[in-house]
């Protein structure tokens, strides 16, 4: 794994976590980014390029949640089986599904299957079962075929 995908993957998680901390809390987005790379152990090793690259990344994930929010749950939603609503689901799994389906909408630069894959690779940090996984292959499977059809 590359310095860049490295970045990326820490980024990601980052992003999750701050999602996790604001829905749990209660919290506004800025709020919780605010002063949120202080105390990042990993932001706070990488040079200056990489540092702003890394927060550019964090902050573009959780603000384009915030931005889009309606349309990422709708979308959610749309594509979870059966009597499940986002609102149901665990508070990580949330944060999860949020991100993702805001990368594949705002972030076209990056193609379907990095943003699943590197997704799906996250749930495993949070969740020892393969249905989360599961979970979040098929919801963003089918997310991308909406949004990114030509991909697909």
């Amino acid at each position: 794994m590359s310095v860049d995908d490295r970045l990326r993957t820490k980024a990601r998680l980052r992003a999750v976590q701050l999602l996790y901390q604001a829905d749990l809390n209660k919290e506004g987005f800025e709020s919780v980014l605010d002063g949120s790379f202080a105390d990042d152990s990993y932001c706070i090793t990488l040079k200056d390029n990489n540092k702003e690259h890394y927060i550019l990344l964090v902050s573009n994930i959780v603000q384009g949640v915030e931005l889009n929010s309606s349309r990422i749950d709708e979308l959610v939603n749309s594509y979870l089986d059966g009597e499940k609503d986002i609102y149901k689901l665990e508070y990580v799994m949330r944060s999860l599904l949020r991100a993702a389906t805001c990368e594949l909408l705002i972030n076209t630069t990056v193609p379907f299957k990095v943003v699943l894959n590197e997704y799906i690779n996250l749930t495993h940090i949070f969740f020892n079962e393969k249905g989360e996984s599961n979970l979040v292959n098929g919801v963003l499977d089918k997310i991308a075929r909406e949004l990114r059809p030509e991909e697909v």
